[in-house]
C-alpha cells in the first residue's frame, strides 16, 4: 500500500511505501505530528529493521557496465532515485550530496553516491551524464529498462506516480548502505550538506569500530 506525504510550500516531497501494518501503526501519528516528525519516525522504523530495505538489482551505468548491489560492496553508498526533469528536490539532492563528498575530504574515497533515474525513457546515458556531472562527476548514473527499474523501486521501497502533466511524484529519500552491501540508515531529503558528511563520518566510524 502507497503512503505520500507532501509538505506543502517546500516542494520536498517525504513518500515512502510502507506496509499496511506500518501504516497502520503511524495513523495516530499523522494526526499528533507534523510531517518533520512523520518522515523521522519512518526513517527510525526502517532503521531498526522493521522493513527490510535494499536487495537484488541490476543496472547499467552511463557507459553501459553492468551495476547490481555487490558491484560497491567495500564502500558505503549513498543511494537517491529521481530523474534529471525533476523541478525541484533532486537537483537540491544532487547539490547537497556533492557539498558533503567534498566536505568529507579523503574520506569521500570511501563513500559512493549513486542516482538512480525512474524515468529511464528521457534520461539516456548522455543526459545522465550531463546531468550528474554538473554536481559531481564522482556521482554514477544507473539506469535501466522498465523491468530492471521497478526490481529496484520495489527492493528500495520508493514511491512513485506519474500525473497526467509527464511528471513524477516520487520519494526523496536518501539510502545510506554499509559497506558490506546492508542497509544502513535512511535520510529525508532535507538533510543539508553538513549533515549528510557528518552521517557519513559517522557511519565510516562505526564501520571501522566493527
Amino acid at each position: 500500500m502507497h503512503r505520500a506525504f507532501m509538505k506543502k510550500g517546500t516542494g520536498w516531497l517525504v513518500s515512502v511505501c510502507l506496509p499496511f501494518t506500518l501504516l497502520a501503526a503511524m495513523a495516530g501519528a499523522v494526526q499528533a505530528h507534523n510531517l518533520d516528525e512523520i518522515a523521522s519516525k519512518m526513517a527510525g522504523k526502517w532503521d531498526r529493521g522493521a522493513v527490510p530495505i535494499g536487495g537484488a538489482f541490476s543496472l547499467m551505468d552511463t557507459a553501459g557496465k553492468k551495476v547490481t548491489e555487490k558491484t560497491y560492496v567495500g564502500k558505503l553508498q549513498l543511494i537517491f532515485f529521481g530523474f534529471t526533469s525533476c523541478p525541484d528536490v533532486c537537483s537540491t539532492v544532487m547539490q547537497n550530496v556533492a557539498a558533503a563528498m567534498a566536505e568529507l575530504g579523503a574520506d569521500a574515497a570511501k563513500v559512493q553516491p549513486i542516482f538512480i533515474t525512474m524515468d529511464p525513457a528521457q534520461d539516456t546515458p548522455k543526459r545522465l551524464t550531463d546531468y550528474l556531472n554538473a554536481f559531481d562527476s564522482r556521482i554514477v548514473g544507473l539506469r535501466g529498462d522498465d523491468a530492471q527499474t521497478l526490481a529496484a523501486i520495489k527492493a528500495f521501497h520508493v514511491y512513485s506516480k506519474r500525473r497526467e502533466t509527464g511528471t513524477l511524484d516520487h520519494s526523496a529519500m536518501v539510502y545510506v548502505m554499509k559497506a558490506d552491501g546492508s542497509f544502513g540508515k535512511l535520510l529525508t531529503a532535507d538533510a543539508k550538506n553538513h549533515k549528510l558528511a557528518d552521517e557519513l563520518r559517522t557511519t565510516l566510524l562505526q564501520s571501522r569500530g566493527s
